[in-house]
């Protein structure tokens, strides 16, 4: 299968990938906080710690984790076989489109998080991204 997209597409693609990612591991704060803090709590002028309040509810609850707890990638406690591969393969292609995105730009640091093509914890075959 192939996609062609420019390359606002494919750093929205990555975007998503992440937060999909993030999300499943029970990363609230990064997927969820935002937009309680400032969408919702910042303009309402709410207190900033209902917000997190809600955050600790949410692992709790619906994942099951402490409130200063997440999955990490290829780790697979609380979550279903389907879960877990969806979380970690997310975050592989997430990586993998990272990474490319590093190696087009000229400007780049010699040295990343994006340096380098990221682990791979599953058994699906890596994507590969070109122009």
């Amino acid at each position: 299968m192939k996609i062609e997209c420019n390359e606002k597409q494919i750093r929205l693609i990555a975007e998503a990938l992440e937060h999909y990612s993030r999300h499943l591991s029970g990363q609230l704060e990064i997927t969820l906080f935002p937009e309680l803090v400032w969408c919702r709590m910042v303009k309402e002028r709410k207190d900033y710690n209902v917000a997190q309040g809600i955050i600790n509810l949410a692992k709790i609850y619906g994942w099951n984790l402490g409130a200063n707890e997440n999955i990490g990638i290829g780790e697979s406690k609380r979550l279903t076989e389907g879960e877990n591969e969806a979380k970690d393969l997310a975050y592989e292609m997430y990586k993998s489109i990272r990474h490319f995105l590093w190696e087009q730009n000229p400007k780049r640091e010699s040295y990343s998080t994006d340096s380098y093509n990221g682990l791979h914890f599953t058994k699906e075959e890596k994507i590969r991204v070109s122009k």
